[in-house]
């Protein structure tokens, strides 16, 4: 039977996916090298110009290096998707589990706060709780991930409901094993494939949200550079400077399409009866 790496690599898409985000992970992480100019530097004098020699994707509405600020947003923004992925992953997992494995009042009491999170948007509760603690890249980082558990949480305590009646489960209770003991070595490893596909898609919305958020002036701000906020310096000169808002909009559109591609292979790799059923 194939690994889980070797099915993953054969989906040519999650590949293609896997290397764009590879790419722009070392671009984030080697951003000091890599960007031809300091991203804070001003050249008034050079407001809007176009790609050239010295700067190669051009000059923003106060003469700063689009590409070195691009490298640096991409630090930001990277950085806002992984770790809120990681804190709504966190979150989610201690909600699902004991939601799924205790039951009773503590399943009814996680699954009604869930329900209360789900329907207020997710877009308007952040920029209401940013517009109250203040726009920085901490508080964005926060709310975002402590607005997002809300699916791991329903996934993994559907999961669990399943997992905890198998006779495996029921062995281990039979040999006097603890609640914690059987949650945490016998039912939440069988859990996590979902889980992980699910990471990739949520990280890809996350760097959509941050974005959106930059973009409207409450996410990262100046002179601190992100994806987002690069956009939003350029939708005024759009016509006249489209290079201001073009690539940071692809950037975006890459690194999000980047995470779904790898989101679909994984999806494919854990399950390989979804491969085999198509």
């Amino acid at each position: 039977m194939p690994s889980v790496l070797q099915r993953l690599f054969q989906h040519k898409l999650a590949t293609v996916g896997a290397i764009v985000l590879l790419l722009l992970v070392f671009a984030a992480l080697f951003a000091p090298w890599l960007a031809p100019n300091n991203p804070e530097d001003v050249h008034p004098e050079a407001s809007l110009r176009g790609p050239s020699r010295q700067f190669p994707l051009g000059q923003d509405p106060s003469g700063r290096c689009i590409l070195s600020r691009m490298l640096y947003g991409a630090r930001a923004s990277l950085s806002v998707g992984f770790l809120a992925g990681v804190i709504s992953l966190g979150v989610g997992i201690i909600m699902g589990s004991l939601a799924g494995y205790f039951g009773g009042w503590v399943d009814l009491l996680i699954m009604r706060v869930a329900e209360v999170f789900m329907t207020i948007p997710q877009f308007l509760l952040v920029i209401a709780a940013v517009a109250i603690v203040g726009p920085s890249f901490t508080s964005v980082l926060v709310i975002i991930g402590l607005s997002s558990w809300t699916g791991y949480a329903r996934v993994l305590r559907g999961e669990i409901l399943s997992i905890k009646q198998k006779p495996f489960v029921e062995a281990a209770r039979a040999y006097g094993s603890s609640s914690w003991r059987i949650l945490l070595r016998h039912v939440l490893p069988n859990c996590l494939s979902p889980l992980i596909v699910m990471v990739t898609l949520n990280v890809a919305s996350v760097i959509l949200l941050e974005s959106s958020l930059s973009f409207l002036g409450f996410g990262i701000q100046e002179p601190q550079a992100s994806w987002g906020s690069i956009l939003s310096q350029g939708r005024a000169y759009f016509q006249s400077a489209p290079h201001v808002a073009t690539f940071p909009g692809i950037a975006i559109m890459l690194a999000v399409l980047a995470f779904n591609l790898l989101g679909d292979g994984l999806r494919d790799a854990l399950d390989p009866k979804l491969v085999e059923g198509e």
